[in-house]
C-alpha cells in the first residue's frame, strides 16, 4: 500500500489518497498531465510494477482494456481524494484512525497491520499523541491490540462502527477493489 502525501512548506504532511493492488501511483500520467507534486510512501510492503509515463503513453493505444481499467481506477482515486479531504476537515482523530486501520486492512487482507503511531500521525496530519490517545481508546474497548510497529484488529465489525462514514463510503464505491 502506498500513501500519497501532500507536503506543506513547514514539512507537515497529510495523506490525500492511498493505493494498493487495486490501482497505481501517478494518475496524471494516464492523461499525460502535470500533477501537483506528491510524496509517495510505502505504508505496507508488497510488490508492484514500474512503468514510466513515456512508456505508458506508448502502450495505451494498443491496450484499450488496460486503458479502460486505468481510467476506472482514476475515477475511484479522485473520489478518494475528495472523501479524504473532507474527512481531514470534519472528523475527529479517533474516527479517522479507525477508518484508516480498516482501509489498510482492506488492502492488505490481514488483521495484523505494520503501522506505527508515527506513520498514522503522518497519514492523518495530526500530532502523534492524538493518535496514541485514539489507539488507546480503541484498545481499551477490545477492538485492536497494539504491539511494537504493529496494530492488530480484533473486531473488524465494531471497529467499523467506530470509524467515520468515510471508510464505508469508499468501500461502497469500490475504492479497495
Amino acid at each position: 500500500m502506498i500513501g500519497l502525501f501532500s507536503v506543506m512548506a513547514d514539512g507537515r504532511t497529510a495523506v490525500l489518497a492511498a493505493t494498493g493492488r487495486e490501482g497505481f501511483v501517478g494518475v496524471g500520467a494516464l492523461f499525460a498531465a502535470e500533477m501537483a507534486p506528491l510524496r509517495a510512501v510505502v505504508l505496507v510492503e508488497g510488490h508492484g510494477l514500474n512503468l514510466n509515463s513515456k512508456n505508458l503513453q506508448r502502450v495505451l493505444p494498443g491496450a484499450p482494456r488496460f486503458a479502460a481499467a486505468l481510467r476506472c481506477y482514476s475515477n475511484k482515486y479522485l473520489a478518494q481524494v475528495h472523501q479524504i479531504g473532507a474527512c481531514h476537515a470534519l472528523h475527529i482523530v479517533q474516527q479517522r484512525v479507525a477508518s484508516w486501520l480498516l482501509m489498510v486492512r482492506e488492502r492488505s487482507d490481514s488483521d495484523s497491520l505494520p503501522l506505527t503511531h508515527d506513520s498514522l500521525s503522518e497519514m492523518l496530519g495530526c500530532r502523534r499523541p492524538s493518535v496514541t490517545d485514539a489507539l488507546s481508546a480503541l484498545e481499551k474497548t477490545g477492538l485492536i491490540r497494539r504491539s511494537r510497529g504493529r496494530i492488530i484488529i480484533r473486531n473488524r465489525e465494531e471497529l467499523a462502527d467506530q470509524a467515520c462514514e468515510c471508510y464505508a463510503v469508499l468501500r461502497d464505491r469500490g475504492a479497495f477493489e
